[in-house]
């Protein structure tokens, strides 16, 4: 089961602009939950969804983030969002 994250060119671009990218690990620099998690927003059609930063970044590079999926920081970072960790 998916929980759908409603990805266009323009919200993976808004998304993008909260990333700075190092050597290694993809610091979001945008809002954070209290477990110290990137949180992002998107809006559609008048109704605001907040999902994790880092399963929104896994869905922009692999088109989907099932929510069966365990998606772990490699680095233990938990504000990295590169898909490759």
């Amino acid at each position: 089961m998916y929980r759908r994250i409603p990805l266009s060119p323009s919200v993976i671009a808004r998304f993008m602009t909260f990333v700075e990218k190092t050597d290694t690990c993809w610091i979001w620099t945008g809002g954070v939950s209290k477990s110290g998690y990137g949180s992002f927003h998107i809006t559609i059609n008048g109704v605001t969804s907040t999902f994790m930063a880092h399963r929104v970044a896994v869905a922009i590079a692999h088109g989907k983030c099932p929510r069966t999926l365990v998606v772990d920081h490699l680095c233990r970072y938990p504000r990295c969002v590169n898909p490759d960790h």
